[in-house]
This record gives structure tokens, C-alpha cells and sequence, in this order.
């Protein structure tokens, strides 16, 4: 496919989201990129983010945020994945455990 059509698609997605949603999705972003950094995950273990990475992350910021804080944060992460193509883990029940 020619880069300008991928181009024109990955816009379109972007674009889908408002600008106040996309400040709150890049905040979850770099809260989880703060997090792999601090605990050395490699680039490629961070997209798709496994099931484990995602709950060690949820166990770290939980009851230091609020929950709805934590789940926008996970929304934000998803948004990454989506728009990037990746497979989402955070539906897996180790997540969803560990949001509880």
C-alpha cells in the first residue's frame, strides 16, 4: 500500500478522537512509558503490552489515583494500541482483576 494512503488512514484515525480526549489518552500514554522506563521494559514488550505488563501497571497506580484516573489512563493505552494496529490485552481477566 503507498505510504500516503497509510498516511492519510493513520490522520483519519487520530482525528477521530477530540482534543480533550486525546490530552487524556497521552497522559495514560506517558504514565505507562514512565513505567517501563523505571522498570526497564524493552520497546518491543510495550505494544502489544501483555496481560501481565498491564496489571503490574494497574497494581503500581492503583489506590495512588483515583480509579477513574486509572481507567482513562488504560483507555488511552488502548487508543495507542488501536491506532498503531496492535492486539489489546486489556480485556484479559488478570487486568480486569486487577482494576477491582
Amino acid at each position: 500500500m503507498s505510504p500516503s494512503l497509510v498516511d492519510i488512514a493513520y490522520r483519519t484515525v487520530q482525528a477521530a478522537f477530540a482534543p480533550a480526549t486525546k490530552t487524556t489518552y497521552a497522559a495514560g500514554i506517558l504514565r505507562f512509558n514512565e513505567f517501563c522506563d523505571l522498570w526497564n521494559v524493552d520497546e518491543e514488550a510495550r505494544m502489544p503490552a501483555s496481560p501481565t505488563l498491564l496489571a503490574a501497571f494497574v497494581g503500581l497506580v492503583r489506590g495512588r489515583y483515583a480509579g477513574g484516573t486509572v481507567r482513562s489512563w488504560l483507555a488511552g493505552i488502548r487508543a495507542w494500541h488501536i491506532t498503531h494496529q496492535a492486539e489489546w490485552h486489556g480485556d484479559h481477566e488478570w487486568v480486569q482483576n486487577a482494576r477491582v
